[in-house]
């Protein structure tokens, strides 16, 4: 068949991302009144590197909301919800690695390697989100609307293009060795 790799890629695609999403929400559907904790993490994570750098910032969740706030001096800077945690891209991320076959033991250490990658990217863009809502508070949407979903689906680009790349010189190793 002409096309069985391209209808095998699809068809693995769909299977992981489907399941990822639908197992990512069954784990949101047991925090109904409250943040999860995956959020509640990244929130603790951004608000301990804007100590770093800034006093008075605190974080706080609240009960019977499944979003948290961090502060700086009393004024909410970011406001951080499920879709902030960076878990969807993850698992867009790591559809497209399984999809695209390859080496399993490569991808055994590419696939938790680009998650790492993902999350300090994502943990990166809120930090500096906070930073941008302290001293010029009037860019904030424009890097919240546009900049960093761009930063953040080229980095997951980029690490696709290394693993087609790792791809595509496996099998070219292996028809050379032949």
């Amino acid at each position: 068949m002409k096309f069985k790799p391209v209808v095998i890629f699809i068809l693995r695609f769909i299977a992981v991302y489907g399941g990822g999403v639908a197992l990512y929400q069954f784990y949101l559907n047991q925090f109904p009144a409250r943040i999860d904790p995956f959020s509640w993490e990244i929130t603790r994570q951004v608000t301990y590197l804007l100590q770093q750098f800034y006093q008075d910032i605190t974080a706080t969740d609240y009960a019977g909301y499944t979003l948290s706030d961090i502060y700086c001096s009393n004024d909410v800077i970011l406001r951080i919800v499920e879709g902030c945690n960076g878990a969807s891209t993850i698992i867009l991320f790591t559809a497209f690695i399984v999809a695209f076959s390859g080496n399993w033991k490569k991808a055994v250490w590419f696939i938790p390697g680009g998650i790492v990658i993902i999350h300090l990217a994502n943990i990166f863009r809120i930090f500096i989100l906070g930073v941008v809502a302290i001293h010029q508070p009037d860019w904030s949407d424009f890097f919240h609307q546009y900049f960093f979903p761009a930063a953040i689906y080229g980095t997951i680009f980029l690490l696709w293009v290394i693993w087609v790349k790792m791809v595509y010189n496996q099998q070219m190793g292996a028809k050379t060795d032949g």
